[in-house]
């Protein structure tokens, strides 16, 4: 027998055989585990990394809605304060618009003046409401209730109608109290300056007037010059301002 077939006959026969069989007799087979799933076990046991960061996680969207929440609200109210603040001065604009002072009346022909008055300018587009003129008279105020007044006009008092003199000598002027067409109140001092005001209602002798203004006592009201009529009798002058934009 040739060298050859007796080598082949001790010998077992290998060649045939895979690598994978041969190696299974050696060892066990090893399975291919998806790198996913051998992590399994530490995420789904929540391990003491991964709760410390999903807690870092929510903590953090937590504290992120809670601002966002309070911007959110700051806006609002900024927004708010700033509509407010704006629709304040518009409408202290148009009360501005209101003023009383005190000199030589208007005539109907423009540009001339007349005798010394009590001078009421709207020019406001609206008329005014509730308007009462307070006077000085001898240490007491004597308020007289004159209503509505018309839009856009120049209104002129004379004077000698507050104190009984044809040439008075002495300022007499306290106040302007009024309402605007939306019905807010307003003060206007002699002294220009205005302010929000409570207006009474004129009730006759029952009206509750306001107090605590540091204003003289108070005379009764007089309501003779409560109409235009009435004012027209007792020499009032009126014409149509000549800027009704005018704010002084």
């Amino acid at each position: 027998m040739p060298e050859q077939a007796r080598a082949a006959r001790q010998a077992p026969a290998t060649a045939d055989v895979p690598e994978q069989v041969r190696a299974a007799g050696q060892a066990p087979a090893a399975v291919d585990v998806p790198e996913q799933v051998t992590a399994l076990p530490d995420q789904a046991g929540g391990g003491p990394e991964s709760r410390a960061g999903r807690s870092a996680v929510e903590k953090v969207q937590a504290w992120s809605a809670v601002v966002s929440a309070v911007l959110s609200v700051a806006a609002i109210v900024l927004s708010t304060m700033a509509f407010a603040d704006q629709r304040g001065r518009q409408q202290k604009q148009i009360a501005a618009r209101v003023s009383i002072v005190e000199g030589l009346l208007p005539t109907r022909v423009e540009g001339q003046l007349g005798a010394p008055g009590i001078v009421i300018r709207n020019r406001a587009p609206s008329p005014i409401f509730k308007s009462w003129l307070l006077v000085d008279r001898a240490g007491r105020t004597g308020l007289f209730y004159l209503d509505a007044i018309p839009p856009c006009v120049v209104l002129g008092l004379p004077k000698e109608i507050f104190t009984g003199k044809p040439v008075p000598d002495r300022k007499v002027v306290v106040a302007l109290w009024f309402a605007d067409d939306e019905g807010r109140g307003w003060q206007r001092l002699a002294g220009g300056e205005l302010d929000p005001f409570a207006v009474p209602i004129y009730q006759g002798a029952a009206t509750a007037l306001p107090g605590g203004r540091g204003l003289p006592p108070a005379t009764a009201i007089d309501a003779t010059l409560n109409s235009e009529p009435a004012r027209l009798a007792r020499g009032m002058v009126i014409r149509d301002a000549s800027d009704c934009s005018e704010a002084n």
